[in-house]
């Protein structure tokens, strides 16, 4: 959809005509990435076990009642990592038989996909967005769990460290126990650049704490730059047009990028919910992204009703769904 730089396709719910797919997980290779997570629990939890089983023979050099609460120790964390091998093993292969087909990725179709374009309305910001249809055999009211982002990629108690880097942050984020953040309101532009003073950073300066889980990064943490940045893209051998986007910055210096290519589309969500905006590009001086940046939410929707789209629902309940 990145090329579409000179035409709006408008096409209607009943349009027979050419259809361009969204696929879940997009390419083959973010699909092989998935399985390739699970095999790194099953492999991680083989390594435990292998572990467990030194423990269990040094047991044996303990006194008697020692060396029994030992090994009931470590046979109870034995029977969780045996468990938790069984459990990944059989996700594995559910999702290589379910899911290995390409063509049982595809979700939906584009119904309307304005042309891209740089510095526009009165934000300056870059225009990429389009809207699809769900198809409802694929997400319908029985599965459907809402606008969410997984967080289940990191250990609660180190994700609920990076989102709260300094002791005097507020607590506006919460872990929820099925492990999915669910999306509430929107984080306007003009808030996104003036964070909550009370809420700092590492470095005790006033920050928003932003999350992201896209096809090719996976979860990430940053922080939003409340500096708006001009950023100049070129494409197709056209002069470099410029317009503004808001920066979001690694969680530190030494953490890694907050975006690799392939998140491009991504939602970036706040520590409260809050839709912050999508991301769409990156800059930096290696193959990772030390900078990413992202069209503030608001911006889309003001774009939205310029096209005469008023009346959309950003945060759906299963129950509206078919």
């Amino acid at each position: 959809m990145s090329n579409n730089m000179g035409q709006t396709w408008s096409l209607g719910w009943k349009n027979c005509g050419r259809r361009h797919f969204v696929a879940l997980l997009g390419v083959l290779a973010a699909f092989d990435a998935r399985v390739q997570d699970i095999q790194g629990k099953i492999d991680g939890q083989i390594a435990n076990l292998a572990f467990l089983k030194k423990r269990l023979a040094l047991a044996e050099n303990l006194k008697e009642d020692e060396a029994a609460a030992e090994r009931k120790a470590v046979q109870r964390e034995m029977d969780k990592a045996k468990d938790a091998i069984g459990v990944f093993e059989k996700l594995q292969k559910d999702v290589k038989r379910d899911w290995a087909d390409e063509t049982k990725h595809i979700i939906g179709h584009v119904i309307f996909l304005p042309p891209i374009a740089f510095s526009v309305g009165e934000g300056r910001y870059t225009k990429d967005w389009e809207i699809i249809e769900i198809y409802p055999d694929m997400i319908n009211r029985r599965n459907f769990v809402g606008n969410t982002v997984n967080l289940g990629q990191i250990v609660a108690a180190d994700f609920k460290k990076l989102m709260y880097p300094h002791l005097a942050n507020p607590h506006s984020f919460d872990y929820p126990g099925d492990c999915l953040h669910r999306c509430r309101g929107i984080l306007s532009d003009r808030d996104m650049l003036n964070p909550n003073p009370k809420t700092k950073n590492q470095d005790a300066e006033p920050t928003i704490m932003a999350i992201q889980n896209g096809n090719g990064s996976g979860l990430q943490v940053g922080r939003i730059n409340n500096i708006c940045s001009v950023v100049r893209r070129y494409y197709n051998n056209l002069p470099g047009v410029s317009s503004r986007e808001v920066a979001v910055l690694p969680y530190t210096s030494k953490s890694g990028p907050f975006s690799k290519p392939g998140d491009s589309g991504a939602g970036v969500v706040a520590g409260d919910g809050r839709i912050c905006g999508l991301l769409t590009g990156g800059d930096g001086i290696t193959e990772t992204l030390d900078i990413t940046y992202l069209t503030p939410f608001d911006f889309v929707i003001a774009r939205m009703k310029h096209f005469g789209i008023d009346s959309a629902n950003f945060f759906p309940l299963a129950d509206d769904l078919a």
